[in-house]
């Protein structure tokens, strides 16, 4: 699949690395606390990742998921639809962050189901855990 954020490789490596940087090694190696968050940061260069990732996505699909950063994974949550994905879309979704170079994780699935209490939250829907 091509690349469609038209990033080049080094620079996809880099960027996968940001999201596995802990707080302590950055604040340590740069001598920023745990604040800083101007522009060229770590935390607003995850941001402005997880921003193309969404529009990507909903540009794909139609419908906002939320990207966020998980640590050592991300996670992408779909959280304002009430229906399963056609497998042809799903799988699109999944193939385009593979071609990003992204790694799909346990627990990704493309699941809804309501809550018995129509107000409330749903139980599941369609999410992406990868790396």
């Amino acid at each position: 699949m091509k690349n469609r954020f038209n990033i080049s490789e080094e620079e996809k490596k880099r960027i996968k690395g940001l999201h596995n940087i802990k707080e302590e090694d950055f604040v340590s190696r740069r001598g920023y606390d745990s604040n800083y968050t101007e522009n060229g940061s770590v935390e607003s260069e995850i941001k402005d990742i997880n921003s193309l990732i969404e529009d990507q996505l909903k540009a794909m699909t139609g419908e906002y998921a939320s990207v966020s950063d998980r640590g050592e994974s991300m996670r992408a949550k779909f959280t304002y639809i009430t229906w399963e994905f056609d497998n042809e879309v799903w799988d699109g979704v999944l193939n385009f962050l593979r071609g990003e170079g992204y790694e799909i994780l346990d627990g990704t699935n493309n699941y809804y189901e309501a809550n018995y209490e129509r107000e409330e939250p749903a139980e599941s829907v369609p999410t992406i855990y990868f790396r």
